[in-house]
């Protein structure tokens, strides 16, 4: 049993992490876009 909770905890563990990295760069990618828009409409 406790191997089993130890497994499943390091799997779960494992997706958090990944899906915390998805969401860092996705941020990333929208704060660059929206840097990128904030000077196109600043230049207009």
């Amino acid at each position: 049993m406790l191997v089993f909770f130890i497994a499943h905890f390091v799997l779960h563990w494992g997706w958090l992490v990944l899906n915390t990295k998805k969401c860092f760069r996705r941020n990333k990618e929208i704060k660059a876009d929206e840097i990128i828009e904030a000077k196109h409409t600043a230049i207009d």
